[in-house]
């Protein structure tokens, strides 16, 4: 996954390579410069839940925040996937919740640290998620901290594109909430 979205974003930075303004600072964040930013701020989500400092539900709640935000993604679209799902759910597609649940853990998936226990931890969990009979829903979010690492990602993409910093910069979120959660929690 990881070469993935790194193979995807150089091909999206080439393709959509331009110079910077003369005072070094872009004008106005284009589309891509919106995606790209959306995709770090999963990837920080992600390690968020591969710690342990969000939960499964928690960060698919932050994905679909961010699925929101401009240019919005297409959510009405029919979830279908096979990465670890049981095979009555593949069936029948994925609720929109759980779809954001496998997104999220395909991302922690995709991270070379992640331990083979930590991910069967997780697919269990999933698993048990996605086979309750009644529907689960997300935690509200809270937006300031969504907002926060949004900007945080677009300023980390434009020191990677406008400075030429040849590593890709990681995104900090540990000091943010994201999720309302209830009291004892």
């Amino acid at each position: 996954m990881i070469l993935f979205v790194s193979s995807a974003a150089a091909f999206a930075w080439v393709a959509f390579k331009d110079k910077a303004p003369s005072g070094g600072q872009p004008e106005a964040t284009s589309e891509f410069e919106r995606v790209a930013a959306r995709m770090m701020a999963r990837e920080a989500i992600a390690w968020e839940v591969l710690e342990g400092r969000l939960s499964l539900q928690e960060g698919a709640a932050v994905f679909d925040w961010l699925n929101h935000q401009p240019p919005v993604l297409n959510s009405e679209a029919p979830h279908r996937c096979t990465f670890g799902i049981p095979d009555a759910i593949d069936d029948r597609g994925l609720s929109g919740e759980s779809y954001l649940c496998h997104s999220v853990l395909t991302y922690v998936c995709s991270f070379e640290n992640a331990t083979p226990a930590r991910i069967s931890e997780m697919k269990s969990a999933f698993r048990r998620t996605c086979e309750t009979p009644c529907r689960f829903s997300l935690p509200n979010v809270v937006e300031s901290d969504c907002v926060e690492l949004l900007e945080r990602s677009r300023e980390a993409w434009l020191v990677c594109r406008y400075a030429g910093n040849p590593r890709r910069p990681t995104v900090s979120a540990h000091d943010l909430r994201f999720v309302v959660r209830a009291k004892g929690m």
